[in-house]
């Protein structure tokens, strides 16, 4: 999960960013947090990268209400959730589609709830997925699953920052499926299966990842997969 905090506290952005990390740990969802200390940094950066920006409302001449028409001008989704010492400022946050309003003085009570409705919101998964390591039983968080690749009955999980974190068990790729059933996943190819959360795109048989990665596609299922990844987007952006 990738979060932007913008705030002009820097104190309080390594403060919050670690509330953040913490939380998210905690539910076994491996995080990313930019901090940006004036919106006109957060404005620079590819804003669609992030699935959460919360935002400081009063932050001088270009306040958090400016910013976020700024983000939703540019077309982006992006789940905005304020940071304010005050709440008069929370009835502005509706006309630029804010998801929460959270008040700094009330986080210990409110800001886990709230990330618990924005995982829900932007279908990242909570659960995990039990299975034997060795002689060992390992949890895997579902949503930190890029693909899990089949290759003589041994079945790798590439997980999120997989260069460090692969995971090898054996199993069918099918069991696995079918474990994953309605999570959001896809079955491109005979050896993979894709967490549709991290695909770029699906074009000439080819599934390319968000992080540069290219699997082959099944070209005899290819028109299928292809809609079944075009209807999943469409969901998932409405429910965004």
């Amino acid at each position: 999960m990738r979060c932007a905090i913008c705030d002009d506290d820097y104190t309080f952005l390594k403060q919050f960013r670690a509330r953040v990390e913490e939380t998210l740990s905690q539910k076994g969802i491996s995080v990313e947090c930019s901090i940006f200390l004036t919106p006109s940094e957060l404005l620079l950066a590819q804003i669609d990268n992030f699935d959460i920006v919360f935002l400081n409302v009063d932050t001088g001449y270009w306040d958090g209400i400016n910013v976020a028409r700024d983000i939703r001008r540019a077309g982006s989704n992006t789940l905005i959730i304020f940071v304010s010492d005050h709440v008069g400022f929370a009835p502005s946050g509706y006309e630029v589609g804010a998801f929460r309003f959270l008040l700094k003085k009330d986080l210990d009570d409110t800001f886990t709830p709230a990330m618990e409705a924005a995982l829900r919101q932007l279908g990242i998964s909570q659960e995990r997925l039990r299975v034997r390591i060795g002689k060992e039983q390992t949890e895997i968080p579902v949503g930190s699953i890029v693909y899990a690749e089949s290759n003589k009955r041994v079945v790798t999980f590439h997980l999120e920052h997989y260069g460090k974190n692969d995971l090898s068990c054996y199993m069918k790729l099918s069991d696995l499926e079918e474990e994953l059933e309605g999570k959001g996943f896809l079955r491109i190819h005979k050896s993979f299966l894709v967490n549709m959360r991290y695909i770029d795109n699906i074009n000439n048989y080819t599934v390319t990842l968000k992080e540069g990665t290219e699997l082959q596609a099944s070209r005899q299922n290819y028109r299928q997969l292809r809609e079944a990844y075009a209807s999943w987007l469409d969901e998932f952006s409405a429910a965004s």
